[in-house]
């Protein structure tokens, strides 16, 4: 990680695709994590360790607590823990900087072991910094960096009835001036 830009826009990425998991697969990669995990998912997001015994808290804590800023980059990189881990295995020596083929080559295994949301997630992690996945991104439609969600767009300010509100205001604001004398 060479700058805060560039965490930054990995925690908008890492953000991007843990709310487009579906509940299943969240709580999936959340339940395959082992206690270690577990214990340090739910410190780093504050919830008690209980909370992965029940499924609709685990979510919720999962979704709305992975939105606070900077909590996406750490939620996805323990979430795609395992399947990074694998993905080091299989590709040995050239995990260090693995080619397009042999992420090409090694992908549909980790997809079919872990899924294809912590397959994402793993992609997001290295996007920035392997060749090999920013060559992956741009030849695999499953792995396109998905825009981080849009906020709700400005709302429109009808000019003329705050000048109305304004006026009023001072209109009442000169009443009780007038009153106190």
């Amino acid at each position: 990680m060479n700058t805060s830009r560039e965490q930054i826009l990995l925690d908008q990425r890492f953000g991007a695709v843990i709310d487009a998991l579906e509940d299943s697969e969240l709580l999936g990669l959340a339940r395959a994590l082992d206690e270690e995990m577990r214990e340090g998912l739910a410190s780093l997001l504050g919830f008690p360790i209980a909370h992965f015994d029940d499924d609709e808290k685990l979510t919720a804590n999962l979704r709305t607590r992975s939105n606070r800023r900077m909590s996406s980059y750490n939620v996805g990189i323990v979430l795609g823990d395992a399947c990074i881990q694998k993905c080091i295995e299989v590709l040995g020596d050239s995990s260090e900087d693995p080619t397009l083929e042999e992420l090409q080559r090694v992908m549909p295994d980790l997809v079919s072991e872990f899924g294809l949301g912590a397959a994402q997630l793993m992609v997001v992690q290295y996007s920035m910094s392997l060749r090999g996945f920013k060559e992956l991104i741009a030849a695999d439609d499953r792995f396109k960096l998905r825009q981080a969600p849009v906020s709700a767009p400005a709302r429109e300010i009808d000019h003329a009835a705050q000048d109305a509100k304004r006026a009023a205001r001072r209109e009442r604001q000169r009443a009780q001036k007038a009153k106190k004398k």
